[in-house]
């Protein structure tokens, strides 16, 4: 028999199975992972500025009003034993004051650079949450750490006012239990997030109930909803009964369910609270349903704000919505884009100016930090 003519086998030049045209695509995708890499770094980089350029002016300033008050409390359990809430009373949850303490006896006396360095890394862990829960919204890895920016630049008031406060770390701990639920909705990640939404409450009572009622609406208001609110107990209950039974009064703990003189902490409007209303209502209308889990916790943590509705609570309350914001930014044109930043530094530019002010002051040292003339010299006859 005659054998049968096999016909040459023809490759396409633009086949996929072209060697060259594999080498292309492979250089491409590793172009495209390098610049996507850079944009990463820079990114991350940006916050670590801002982090670091916080750092170097770590002893100027005095924050008189807030340092006096969450150093105090703690001074008066490191020195003198005393119990809060049974000695002296405090408007917040007491994982700060402890952690201020701890601070003490691991440097062998009150330390206020401690608490500053403490209230740092708060700012470092909120920022970063921010980061994490921005990044998988937008493609370009510079929007997910401007809302970071913002709240470091335009929001944050040091070396003004430092605010060794507890706002840092509770925030910190509700993006935590925002975080879990993005993961799913399975029992172990709402158990995480009511242990999240713990951590919050053991430093700022509002801030952890808040959180946990949006993890609570989050699961439908149904059996699951039990997890995280079992967690959250069980957590809470761990450092609360002790308390108690040295309190032995437990009408002392009622600030713990917002018993406080709202009169005495009102602050009026401030323009800045604009910027995250602006955020909720362009993530409505852009996100949709894309970012429907953010936006509820974003209106919860924002609730915390009341009555303090001023430009430095902000950065405990708007972080969320702040994340939701420069997602939907990426999205519209440019042009809206560019203007909506210069409308939030327009907002803050006043406190943005007041830190420039006093780093740019002569400044004259006292008791190893660094103050301005006036200020020392206050300070000096008050001691």
């Amino acid at each position: 028999m005659q054998a049968v003519a096999q016909r040459p086998r023809i490759e396409r030049v633009d086949s996929p199975t072209t060697p060259a045209l594999r080498l292309r695509l492979r250089g491409a995708g590793r172009q495209r992972s390098a610049a996507s890499f850079s944009l990463e770094a820079i990114a991350l980089g940006l916050l670590l500025a801002c982090i670091t350029a916080e750092a170097a002016v770590l002893q100027v300033g005095i924050d008189d009003l807030d340092e006096g008050y969450f150093l105090q409390q703690a001074t008066r359990i490191y020195r003198y034993d005393q119990l809060p809430y049974r000695d002296f009373e405090s408007l917040y949850t007491p994982g700060l004051t402890y952690l201020h303490v701890l601070l003490f006896w691991l440097h062998g006396g009150v330390w206020l650079l401690g608490a500053r360095l403490l209230a740092l890394g708060g700012r470092a862990a909120l920022v970063g949450m921010m980061y994490v829960l921005a990044r998988p919204l937008v493609k370009n890895p510079l929007w997910a750490a401007l809302p970071g920016v913002v709240l470091l630049l335009a929001f944050d008031d040091a070396p003004v006012r430092w605010e060794p406060h507890p706002g840092w770390l509770s925030t910190a701990f509700a993006l935590v239990a925002v975080w879990c639920l993005t993961r799913g909705i399975s029992a172990r990640w709402l158990v995480a997030a009511g242990l999240a939404a713990a951590g919050s409450y053991a430093f700022k009572q509002n801030t952890g109930v808040f959180i946990l009622g949006a993890v609570v609406l989050r699961c439908g208001l149904n059996r699951r909803a039990l997890l995280p609110v079992a967690a959250f107990g069980t957590a809470t209950a761990l450092w609360l009964v002790p308390l108690a039974i040295g309190v032995s009064d437990v009408k002392l703990l009622a600030g713990f369910v917002g018993a406080a003189n709202v009169a005495d902490l009102f602050a009026p409007p401030e323009p800045t609270m604009l910027v995250p209303l602006a955020c909720l209502i362009a993530g409505t209308v852009v996100l949709r349903r894309r970012a429907t889990w953010l936006l509820l916790a974003g209106m919860c943590l924002y609730l915390t704000q009341f009555p303090r509705m001023d430009t430095l609570h902000l950065v405990w309350s708007a972080p969320l919505l702040l994340v939701v914001g420069a997602a939907a930014m990426e999205r519209l044109p440019r042009i809206w884009s560019a203007l909506a930043l210069a409308c939030v530094v327009l907002l803050a530019w006043p406190t943005m100016t007041q830190r420039v002010d006093l780093v740019r002051t002569a400044l004259t040292d006292l008791y190893g930090l660094e103050l301005p003339q006036a200020t020392a010299s206050d300070l000096g006859h008050a001691v």
